[in-house]
């Protein structure tokens, strides 16, 4: 999203949007907190430019009324090294507060791990190239997910009623900060008539999925209802509900 909305954030603090743009903007403004959070930067280092240009205009009429061209020259020097230094640290400040995860980020880290495969052997060259062995060896251990979530798209369309296939593709998904084609395939699962083992980790998916995406009161509820379960899953879900 960053990449998509970069131009658009200097048209916005500029006031240069069209009216459908602008709102088009702003509506993905409200949901979404770190390009929330890189407009505000943005907008104090371009609030910052405009003063420090007023600054070196000041200085250069100050300059203008010395007598002494060496002494212009000298203070010049001293200027524009002032005002890239400011500059460097603006930037450097602002690259460092963009790079701190919001903590439903940092609590996704912490409590994802990829789904593994029950009662399949992951060894390299076991299968064919079709099977979910195959698959999930490719996903586990070459980390190929973009190649896995293909693989396994092919796989389903074939095998739709693999309730592992289907999980290990919503995970593949998160992998690749896919989150939102995780979720329907997960609420699928959770909502299917399927043993509930498998429906209890769709659920534990489902909530990492949602609070991948940030939406911090539809995972509290998800969760409260996996706590109160007191499966296998109970007490991970009760860690993230006290840290949010």
């Amino acid at each position: 999203m960053m990449k998509t909305y970069s131009k658009m954030i200097d048209d916005y603090i500029r006031g240069t949007l069209s009216q459908g743009d602008r709102l088009n903007f702003e509506k993905a403004l409200a949901n979404d907190t770190r390009l929330q959070l890189k407009v505000r930067l943005c907008k104090e280092l371009h609030d910052s430019t405009e003063e420090s240009d007023i600054n070196v205009l000041r200085a250069k009429l100050s300059i203008a009324q010395l007598n002494s061209i060496g002494y212009k020259k000298r203070f010049r020097k001293i200027l524009y090294a002032s005002a890239a230094a400011c500059f460097a640290i603006i930037m450097v400040t602002s690259i460092s507060l963009l790079s701190i995860k919001p903590k439903h980020e940092v609590l996704f880290s912490n409590h994802f791990n990829p789904y593994q495969l029950i009662g399949e052997t992951r060894s390299a060259g076991t299968g064919n190239n079709n099977s979910i062995s195959a698959i999930a060896n490719s996903y586990y251990d070459k980390k190929q997910y973009s190649n896995a979530i293909e693989d396994l798209t092919a796989y389903l369309k074939s095998n739709p009623d693999d309730i592992q296939a289907k999980l290990l593709l919503a995970s593949a998904y998160l992998e690749t900060n896919n989150a939102h084609l995780a979720e329907p395939i997960l609420e699928k699962i959770v909502a299917s008539n399927i043993e509930a083992h498998y429906k209890e980790i769709g659920k534990w998916y489902l909530a990492l999925t949602i609070l991948k995406q940030g939406r911090v009161d539809d995972v509290k509820k998800i969760l409260t209802d996996i706590e109160t379960e007191n499966g296998f899953y109970s007490s991970r879900a009760r860690s993230i509900l006290n840290s949010l």
